[in-house]
């Protein structure tokens, strides 16, 4: 099984379904996921979603980081 699809059927495994009776209570319902998940959780959300379109843009090196270090990084004016 490919990593794509390995990492799809992670999160099937993880979800808590049902069904909603409009755009409006579905835009609640993700709204509330998405803050009951936590900071980690999201941070870990958009690291896979980044993966994901790598993956479908054909990369399959190390993803990209921040050029130099970030302990590094300063605000103008300090």
């Amino acid at each position: 099984m490919d990593d794509m699809k390995r990492r799809a059927a992670e999160r099937r495994a993880r979800l808590d379904g049902g069904r909603v009776a409009s755009r409006e209570e579905l835009d609640k319902v993700d709204r509330r996921a998405w803050r009951e998940a936590g900071p980690s959780a999201r941070l870990e959300a958009t690291r896979q979603l980044a993966l994901e379109f790598l993956a479908m843009r054909g990369f399959d090196g190390t993803p990209p980081g921040l050029p130099g270090s970030p302990a590094g990084v300063r605000r103008r004016g300090d």
